[in-house]
């Protein structure tokens, strides 16, 4: 059994990731950072699923069915794609039209040009969770945005940064003085 936690990035990693990113890859990135969806999630979507009039994005997968509210940056992020004409597909293939299918390559050239090592594009998902936490978002709440169906579900992807963990005890700290 696999007991190492998932990677999450510094701020400083996210910055140096971002600016390491390809053109394609970039917005690519920014939507897991900023949604917590899947790599699966984010190359199948379809314009059909991006619902700017009530800003949302549907997502409809294997693993679940959810409606994500889309945050102003997630919303300038989209609205600052090419749409083209009888191409479905958010991120796609200029060339082919279609989703992209290998991520993986590009996103390991990006984080070996920003110095980081250890990150898999699942782990963006794992820093999605722990940014719900630091923003004080509820255990319930970040089940129901992450789409999971099972409580338990989230642990294997959650390791909460020392920074927030430091905060956290820092008000038990505080509380302990009062």
């Amino acid at each position: 059994m696999n007991t190492k936690p998932p990677r999450i990035l510094l701020q400083e990693e996210i910055r140096n990731l971002i600016m390491a990113c390809s053109n394609h890859l970039k917005p690519i990135v920014l939507m897991a950072l900023m949604t917590g969806m899947r790599k699966k999630e984010i190359i199948d979507l379809e314009w059909d699923q991006v619902d700017f009039e009530h800003g949302r994005i549907h997502v409809f997968s294997m693993k679940s069915d959810r409606t994500i509210p889309m945050t102003k940056t997630v919303r300038h992020l989209l609205q600052g794609l090419t749409r083209e004409q009888d191409i479905p597909y958010v991120f796609h293939d200029p060339e082919t039209g279609k989703p992209f299918r290998d991520i993986r390559h590009p996103f390991l050239l990006a984080c070996e040009k920003a110095n980081i090592t250890g990150l898999h594009f699942y782990n963006l998902r794992h820093n999605f969770i722990n940014f719900l936490f630091m923003a004080n978002v509820s255990y319930p709440d970040v089940l129901e945005i992450m789409g999971y169906r099972r409580p338990y579900a989230w642990k294997r992807c959650c390791n909460l940064s020392i920074d927030y963990k430091a905060n956290v005890l820092a008000q038990v700290d505080k509380l302990l003085k009062e």
